[in-house]
């Protein structure tokens, strides 16, 4: 049998060596690194997420998987994996692979959804031209290449960006404030900048949700225990933007060879005229250039107007729709145009009347 299948909070630790033999082929992405994903189980996964394991010569690899419904399973994708856990031998078939990998899922797998791709990472390449896959665009992502001169990249972003930007330190200077970058990265430095990341997000948009960051909840934990590893290699950084003794916007990261992740974002939403994100990220691409040390800047998430404001540089994620027989893919592929088909044409009939009844209130 070419993949085996287990709990994956015993397989995936068994099998370490392996992992990080696979993910040379990724130039060792941090997001894919093995403590990164052995977390991401230890804290989002359950008894369901499986780990698969093929270790023979001509086929290698290891996928975090979940069922999510009868006969049809995904890659392991918490929301705070930006990248789906799967890593294949470079010199291996991928097409071979994954036929496999279908196959060999417990019970009758019908289809198998490879989540939130990489171009410029994936190990799967090739596959979407066979019969049993089907590529998805999934969402633009924005990276920013770290300019060795400043002054001159930032004349290249919008007038208005600059513009206002300036006009707001301005206004802090002469109402006696001062902006202060302050870069952290000692292992208690990082267990104090998630606790003010949790404290500031609580205050958002994000708590009414339920989906802000604290130090007392599974997110906390996670990424304080991620970047207090990672912190002890010279791998993870706080970003704080202060305003006198006040801190108005806070990034985590992760760095490697040459390349930032920056993993989480917030910022005080009570600043009323202030764009406290955008002054903090400007902070950090002037620090960085200064620095010379990262390359890029990976922001991992859908791109926003304020990435575009930052970068031109946006790539387009992708899903990869694997179906174990090629009539089924072809099937469920003309359900989802069929139902493309159709919603579009409601938007199109409803749309003279929801213009009709525009006019009428005006």
């Amino acid at each position: 049998m070419s993949w085996t299948f287990g709990k994956a909070i015993d397989i995936l630790p068994r099998h370490r060596a392996l992992w990080e033999e696979l993910h040379e082929a990724v130039d060792r992405h941090v997001l894919l690194d093995f403590e990164f994903v052995q977390r991401l189980v230890q804290y989002f996964g359950s008894g369901h997420t499986l780990c698969g394991v093929a270790n023979r010569s001509d086929m290698r690899g290891m996928v975090l998987v979940e069922r999510v419904r009868p006969g049809m399973w995904q890659t392991f994708q918490p929301s705070q994996a930006p990248i789906g856990a799967i890593l294949l031998a470079r010199q291996g078939d991928s097409v071979a692979s994954l036929r496999a990998l279908i196959r060999h899922l417990p019970g009758c797998a019908l289809s198998l959804g490879v989540m939130q791709q990489d171009p410029a990472w994936t190990t799967l390449h090739g596959v979407e031209n066979d019969e049993i896959a089907e590529r998805v665009a999934y969402m633009p992502t924005a990276r920013l290449s770290v300019p060795v001169d400043f002054a001159g990249y930032w004349k290249t972003r919008s007038r208005n960006l600059v513009h206002n930007l300036s006009r707001q330190r301005r206004r802090i200077s002469e109402q006696g404030g001062r902006l202060q970058l302050v870069i952290e990265r000692e292992p208690e430095q990082i267990v104090q900048g998630v606790r003010e990341y949790g404290e500031l997000e609580s205050r958002g948009w994000k708590a009414q949700g339920g989906t802000a960051l604290s130090a007392d909840n599974a997110q906390g934990h996670f990424y304080s225990d991620v970047l207090t590893h990672f912190s002890a290699h010279g791998e993870a950084v706080v970003y704080r933007l202060k305003m006198a003794d006040r801190t108005v916007a806070i990034d985590l990261g992760l760095e490697r060879r040459g390349m930032l992740v920056l993993l989480k974002t917030t910022h005080d939403e009570t600043l009323e005229g202030l764009s406290p994100g955008l002054l903090l990220h400007e902070e950090i691409v002037r620090a960085l250039s200064a620095e010379g040390r990262i390359r890029t800047v990976e922001f991992y998430g859908r791109t926003r107007d304020w990435h575009k404001k930052l970068t031109d540089d946006v790539r387009e994620m992708f899903h990869l729709n694997l179906s174990r027989y090629p009539w089924l893919g072809r099937l469920q592929r003309s359900i989802r145009e069929f139902r493309a088909a159709r919603a579009a044409r409601k938007v199109d009939e409803s749309g003279p009347e929801r213009g009709k009844q525009q006019t009428a209130t005006t």
